[in-house]
């Protein structure tokens, strides 16, 4: 009886584990992805750089660029690449482009000095006299002299819609309206002289005015990092409105009025792809901070590119945008 009774009390409890096991919801049971699935990881997005950055990405002591020639280096097509380093967070997709479609590309960036002439300072304060930005307005003057000595094709100038512009009061532009108007005139002014200045010097070249990345207010790396991973990019999407500055946009485009080969490159929605920004999306984290995408993502746009710089050896049409990235591209 013992015996018996043992074996009741044996299978009992494997009856109850049993049942505990089959009332498992199967999808509880599932590999959920971990945020180590992300390329790059976020605790190493800071330093997803473009592989030029260490040779020839200018720092904001240096004065005489240093260009770095890459894509197919023994095409006759050239592409000359020059701007901060919003401009820079192209170079991945770039490089592989030029290489595909045999182009070579020849890159001047600097950090936070944009390819446009503005009075640019690295002073914080709204208030106080602000330093002017000297290096960069002699690394800029020397870019320039050189560009012609490449007999570019295409020319591609751009900078960041944030980098602080001094006034005429010697002050950083405020954030009032009023303020914002001078300094998009500013910025068009300068975008103007740009084009003007290339027309004469390299007349035979298509000078595109790449539109800055949509940027986030605030650093969207540690809220992917803290997210369940299937929802990540929508837990940290931002709205559009906050992500772009639709009125230096306009500055650019009625800049390029007065150059019949001047054009307007715009890449928005590879980011942005509705009404919200997708910072992280099908496992790659595309910011490396607030306002510089990943090289990773960068790279991924080289399709885009291929396009723009086929484009480009078309005849232009009047539409100002040469391109505008379609939503599919992020899909």
């Amino acid at each position: 009886m013992a015996r018996i009774a043992r074996t009741r009390l044996v299978l009992a409890a494997a009856l109850s584990v049993a049942a505990l096991v089959s009332v498992t919801p199967p999808a509880a049971q599932a590999i959920v992805p971990k945020a180590s699935t992300w390329k790059p990881l976020p605790a190493d997005a800071l330093y997803d750089l473009p592989s030029t950055y260490d040779q020839c990405h200018a720092r904001v002591q240096d004065t005489d660029p240093v260009a770095c020639v890459v894509g197919d280096t023994k095409s006759e097509k050239t592409v000359v690449l020059i701007g901060d380093s919003h401009a820079a967070n192209w170079i991945p997709g770039l490089m592989l482009a030029a290489t595909k479609a045999h182009w070579r590309l020849v890159l001047y960036t600097k950090t936070t000095c944009p390819a446009m002439p503005v009075n640019v300072t690295l002073t914080v304060s709204l208030v106080d006299k602000a330093t002017p930005y000297y290096e960069c307005r002699r690394w800029r003057a020397n870019v320039l002299a050189k560009v012609a000595s490449w007999k570019p094709s295409v020319v591609l100038v751009g900078g960041s819609h944030t980098t602080r512009i001094i006034g005429l009061d010697g002050v950083v532009f405020r954030t009032t309206p009023a303020a914002r108007l001078q300094r998009d005139a500013a910025w068009q002014k300068a975008t103007a002289q740009l084009l003007s200045r290339l027309k004469k010097d390299v007349p035979k070249a298509v000078v595109l005015v790449l539109h800055d990345t949509p940027i986030a207010r605030q650093d969207v790396v540690p809220c992917v990092a803290r997210a369940v991973y299937a929802t990540a990019g929508d837990t940290c999407s931002y709205p559009v409105g906050s992500a772009v500055r639709r009125t230096i946009r306009a500055a650019e485009v009625a800049a390029i009025v007065a150059n019949p080969n001047a054009r307007v490159v715009d890449a928005f929605h590879t980011v942005c792809p509705t009404t919200r920004c997708i910072p992280a999306s099908k496992g790659i984290l595309r910011y490396r901070n607030a306002g510089h995408l990943s090289a990773t993502f960068s790279r991924t746009l080289w399709p885009m590119w291929v396009e723009v710089l086929k484009r480009a050896e078309l005849p232009l049409t009047p539409d100002p945008y040469l391109y505008r990235a379609p939503t599919s591209l992020t899909a």
